[in-house]
């Protein structure tokens, strides 16, 4: 019987990146935290918005 190796899980989300340097994996992870970061920021700021505006009515 011959063993199948667990090939990586592919999403619309996350596009499978095969024989990447770990340098390059490094390079993509952090471009990701920063994009998860910028849209945070962004969230918090909208939400900031709603609640000034709310508290000035």
């Amino acid at each position: 019987m011959a063993i199948v190796p667990k090939l990586p899980e592919t999403s619309s989300r996350q596009p499978v990146y095969q024989n990447l340097t770990i340098e390059e994996n490094i390079i993509n992870l952090k471009q990701k935290i920063y994009d998860n970061a910028t849209e945070i920021t962004k969230i918090t700021h909208k939400i900031n918005e709603l609640v000034n505006n709310d508290n000035q009515k």
